[in-house]
């Protein structure tokens, strides 16, 4: 069986790459290209990170996660999901570094592991 790896798109990623350094207008190529992926099913999102993105109001990002992205999210309520979820707010509970906000990143590490075939799993993550 060949080794699959999918790339998770977390919120705060996308959210600095379009308003940093991948602004729409000055380089659709890339967010085309991750149209491209997430039609051959290499980059996913979950339903938590387009939620957040959406609420933060009417911005081409927000256009995007509800229109060419859309398909590329997945919904997190599961109970297998949630069961994770809630293992790691307890382990969060015992990190000082952490806060317990609900966060759509939180979610998608609940999630990710439990996806499909876990043969590979990467995350784009932001480390600003």
């Amino acid at each position: 069986m060949a080794n699959t790896s999918y790339f998770w798109v977390f919120k705060g990623t996308s959210i600095i790459a379009s308003r940093r350094y991948y602004a729409f207008d000055l380089v659709p190529a890339f967010w085309n290209a991750l149209v491209v992926h997430a039609n051959t099913g290499q980059i996913k999102s979950i339903d938590r990170v387009k939620d957040e993105i959406s609420r933060g109001g009417a911005d081409d990002l927000s256009a995007w996660v509800n229109g060419d992205f859309h398909h590329a999210f997945h919904s997190t309520n599961d109970s297998e999901v949630l069961a994770r979820y809630a293992e790691i707010i307890v382990w969060s509970q015992n990190q000082n570094q952490y806060s317990l906000a609900e966060n759509a990143d939180l979610r998608l590490v609940a999630y990710a592991p439990l996806f499909e075939d876990k043969t590979g799993i990467d995350m784009i993550v932001d480390r600003l």
